[in-house]
């Protein structure tokens, strides 16, 4: 029985001037005051209001004391901080899956995710999200939610738009983007037109022995995507632009058709592109997102397939026996060529620099870097072509050229010269292996 009473003493101090309470301790009915009673450890229960020993009594997330039977039957304990909160703030998390717990409203917003749809919360790994602050938990995304095939938003299935070229949904935004006749999304391939001068188009065996290159030329911090677009399609040039992901939202790939070297040096108007993109406020090297990244043909890398996959492999040893002269000619830190084209990782795949092998093993070494996926320095997970991407991106004509030319001087050396022979290879037999005026003056130019 705790009940207050002000017409006796505290059978404890024997004070008399404050409610006193009627307990009882250890079999016995007691007369005391709050301050006794806190001194023989007991509490009064915020709930019911009954005192309790210290050892019934819990505290809460707000400092209060309730009893074991109101904590039992009103409160509850936050599966993540551990700490008791009244029941009616409980926060159910992961509903539906083995993960499902209860947690409290702070941790609920800090821990977790809120689908905007049924706005329940949820771990990231039941979850769809997008870089624009969508959520979305699994059950609302397979009932009624889509993700854009261009930016990767999350759209509602209402606000979403069937592309039946692309065979995917994209929101209102890119849709509209898309329908531009000259923009494309980033999985946008057309079929490839060669392009060679016209002395080289006459000879009878110029489409398996000249080198083409295809390049891909990153642009971003622009005004207008469309109006940069339909500006370059109107110089009636072999190249076709699209999104990239990458890049910010008015962002371009510009990208050509595979070109002979000459055909880049001297047909393709790559100085008035570099024009049409500064006059709208584009940047590629100060940008820091940019790359250039410069796709070679393998049909014409050697006579059969055994020969075409030695070159390959051949280029993969030669960048990585010559990693530091080409960081330095590519213009990128060491932490942007990590994230979008490490160099040759050979040591990864088991290679030894203090052991002999023959150069079939360093063939194998070299195209088994093909696991690491295509954010490599040489990324070689095309059937088609080996994609050379160490390069920054640049609106410099010459050094567009420059790059044209050391990606052919490697595979010609690549293509003459033995896996052996690649590993130890020197930079100035390789940069050497052909002489180009703009090549020469960019080495110079970067201490190479």
């Amino acid at each position: 029985m705790n009940e207050t009473t002000n017409e006796r003493t505290c059978m404890e101090c024997g004070c008399v001037d404050e409610d006193l309470f009627e307990v009882c301790i250890d079999g016995e009915d007691k007369v005391l005051c709050a301050d006794c009673l806190h001194n023989l450890g007991y509490y009064r229960c915020e709930d019911c209001g009954e005192w309790h020993h210290e050892s019934h009594m819990h505290e809460t997330h707000d400092g209060d004391m309730v009893c074991d039977s109101c904590a039992d039957s009103d409160y509850f304990i936050c599966d993540d901080c551990g700490e008791l909160f009244p029941m009616d703030d409980a926060v159910t998390v992961n509903s539906g899956t083995r993960q499902e717990a209860y947690v409290c409203k702070s941790c609920a917003d800090d821990n977790y995710y809120r689908c905007d749809d049924c706005e329940s919360y949820y771990s990231s790994m039941y979850t769809h999200q997008d870089n624009f602050g969508n959520v979305v938990c699994d059950d609302c995304y397979e009932r009624s939610w889509y993700t854009c095939g261009d930016c990767g938003r999350l759209i509602q299935s209402g606000e979403a738009y069937w592309d039946e070229g692309a065979d995917e949904y994209l929101c209102a935004d890119c849709i509209s983007s898309r329908r531009s006749a000259a923009f494309h999304g980033y999985g946008y391939k057309p079929n490839p037109e060669f392009k060679y001068r016209s002395g080289e188009a006459r000879r009878e065996d110029h489409k398996t022995a000249l080198l083409t290159f295809g390049v891909e030329l990153e642009v971003d911090k622009g005004r207008d995507h469309l109006t940069l677009t339909n500006e370059l399609a109107k110089l009636g040039q072999p190249i076709y632009m699209k999104h990239d992901g990458s890049l910010g939202e008015e962002g371009v790939e510009i990208v050509t058709h595979p070109c002979s070297l000459a055909y880049h040096q001297y047909d393709l108007r790559w100085a008035e592109i570099s024009r049409q993109c500064r006059h709208l406020g584009y940047t590629s090297h100060e940008a820091g997102t940019c790359g250039l990244h410069i796709h070679i043909g393998r049909r014409q890398m050697g006579e059969d397939g055994e020969a075409q996959r030695r070159t390959a492999g051949n280029l993969v040893l030669l960048a990585y026996q010559l990693q530091t002269q080409l960081t330095k000619f590519s213009r990128r830190t060491k932490e942007q060529l990590d994230d979008w084209a490490r160099m040759p990782d050979l040591m990864g795949r088991g290679y030894r620099s203090e052991c002999s092998y023959r150069d079939i093993e360093l063939t194998e070494f070299a195209l088994s870097t093909c696991n690491y996926g295509r954010y490599q320095a040489v990324n070689l997970c095309n059937s088609e072509t080996v994609e050379l991407r160490f390069f920054r991106g640049t609106l410099k004509r010459d050094t567009i050229i420059a790059s044209l030319q050391l990606a052919n001087n490697l595979t010609k050396f690549a293509m003459t010269h033995t896996p052996m022979e690649c590993i130890h290879a020197e930079w100035a037999d390789v940069v050497g292996i052909e002489q180009f005026k703009e090549l020469n003056a960019y080495c110079q130019s970067r201490g190479l």
